[in-house]
């Protein structure tokens, strides 16, 4: 049921935006082939890992009123059991579809070349009660080189709010200076604000830390899970 709902939810966004797309003079009777939507099995872009309750939905988008193809690799859940909603997720997977597509309208349409962009899921883990996952976004419109972009959303299994890094790992600026020492020479002119607004994700041995420059340009950080997991909060 949950993996259904995140498919129609999907659509609907997309349906939203082809028929915002479409020509208003277009009679409503006439069938658009110029937007299509399919269901699709991964291939490539299969995640590093999931939970155990978890598995990926995988949409495809052609939309020729604009020129634009988009994939989507989110996660859902099998069961109501698992106590666990991916709708942060997902909801944050489609912000940045919808920022995409805003771009690829400004650019403009191009005879027989496409903006393109893949969304999928790298991993989702679960510590002390916290989910964390990490996605990556690939996109190019056309003319332009492809963007990467790594994105996480990290919140509490029984919450529907996204959370920094400070809120995870409620440490002061003293601590703070300790801390970042395990990620290494790059995270030495940071501070935690920094750290705050960077993209953050729980893997299962590290803490992950993407920090953007100019360009969107991410600089990867890397610390044992292990230095810093005393001072993680426990969500129960």
């Amino acid at each position: 049921m949950k993996r259904t709902k995140f498919i129609l939810g999907l659509f609907s966004l997309f349906l939203c935006f082809a028929i915002i797309s479409c020509d208003k003079k277009q009679a409503p009777s006439k069938k658009d082939n110029r937007f299509s939507t399919k269901k699709v099995e991964l291939t490539d872009d299969k995640p590093q890992y999931l939970l155990t309750d978890m598995t990926i939905s995988g949409l495809r988008v052609n939309d020729t009123v604009n020129n634009i193809k988009a994939s989507i690799f989110c996660p859902v859940v099998k069961s109501k059991q698992s106590g666990i909603s991916t709708k942060l997720i997902n909801e944050t997977a489609n912000s940045y579809f919808k920022d995409f597509v805003k771009q690829a309208k400004e650019k403009g349409k191009s005879e027989n070349e496409f903006h393109s962009i893949v969304i999928r899921t790298v991993f989702v883990n679960s510590k002390n009660n916290i989910i964390s996952s990490l996605l990556e976004s690939k996109s190019c419109l056309v003319g332009e080189e492809e963007t990467k972009f790594v994105f996480a959303v990290n919140f509490k299994k029984d919450s529907d709010k996204v959370l920094k890094f400070s809120e995870v790992f409620p440490i002061d600026e003293t601590t703070f200076a300790e801390v970042k020492e395990s990620f290494g020479k790059d995270a030495e002119n940071l501070s935690l604000k920094d750290f705050d607004n960077a993209q953050f994700a729980i893997d299962r041995d590290s803490i992950l830390v993407f920090v953007s420059k100019e360009n969107n340009i991410q600089t990867k950080l890397s610390a044992p899970i292990s230095v810093i997991e005393a001072f993680m909060i426990n969500a129960k």
